[in-house]
């Protein structure tokens, strides 16, 4: 497990202070909207590992760090720093937060523990909502911010209702183009790195065929209208 995770409720309570970023962000430099954006995913995530357990050892963990620091490698923009969480868990999940704190269920790994392609292509998906701002977009939309505003989160009624606002944005999920562009980023990172790019596009038909499809994958456009939007991007 990411090391940076330890200890992530006090980082976040230290961090309150600064929430007040948010409210500027979207009228501020470039630089006071990619500060912002940290701070609203640390509270974020901190209030999501309330609720959740990490494991920090095993093939499951390790694959997620390897192939995540390796995608993270080859990006252009290098202004965020990632980390990656594996959670606790057979029921495929993946969650992006906003500053680049990126968590994958050992069920979703395990998915994909013949198909390294489709794994990297999964964690650059939501690597792809980080950098193209939907995480950071979606969550100032939110209510997260008001009630970060109110106070710090350490114990008392905010903490327990951003636990609350935090699981709710969760359920929402994205829209459909912002899944469909997050594929394609995410199958064009990952083909630079060296992945085979149809991975994904494979791990899709399977799914489609199987038609056992629910939970995380509801959340996102049906299989088949993504794999045919991700064949004209390689």
């Amino acid at each position: 497990m990411d090391s940076f995770f330890d200890g992530l409720g006090t980082r976040a309570a230290d961090a309150v202070a600064k929430v007040k970023w948010t409210y500027s962000a979207l009228a501020g430099t470039e630089e006071e909207a990619l500060k912002a954006e940290g701070e609203l995913g640390l509270q974020m995530a901190s209030a999501f590992l309330e609720e959740v357990e990490l494991v920090d050892e095993g093939s499951e963990a390790e694959a997620l760090q390897t192939i995540g620091q390796k995608l993270v490698k080859c990006l252009t923009d290098q202004r965020r720093t990632f980390h990656f969480g594996c959670l606790q868990g057979m029921e495929a999940q993946a969650v992006a937060f906003p500053g680049g704190y990126i968590f994958l269920s050992e069920g979703l790994i395990r998915l994909c523990s013949h198909y390294e392609d489709a794994l990297a292509a999964i964690i650059g998906h939501e690597i792809g909502h980080v950098i193209k701002n939907h995480a950071f977009e979606r969550a100032m939309a939110s209510q997260v911010v008001k009630v970060l505003s109110m106070g710090s989160m350490v114990g008392g009624p905010v903490k327990r209702t951003l636990i609350s606002l935090v699981s709710r944005w969760l359920d929402k999920g994205y829209g459909d183009d912002q899944e469909l562009e997050a594929d394609v980023f995410a199958v064009r990172l990952a083909h630079a790195v060296g992945y085979h790019p149809a991975g994904l596009v494979r791990l899709l038909e399977r799914l489609d065929e199987s038609r056992l499809i629910g939970g995380y994958w509801e959340s996102h456009p049906p299989p088949a209208r993504r794999a045919r939007n991700l064949r004209g991007a390689f």
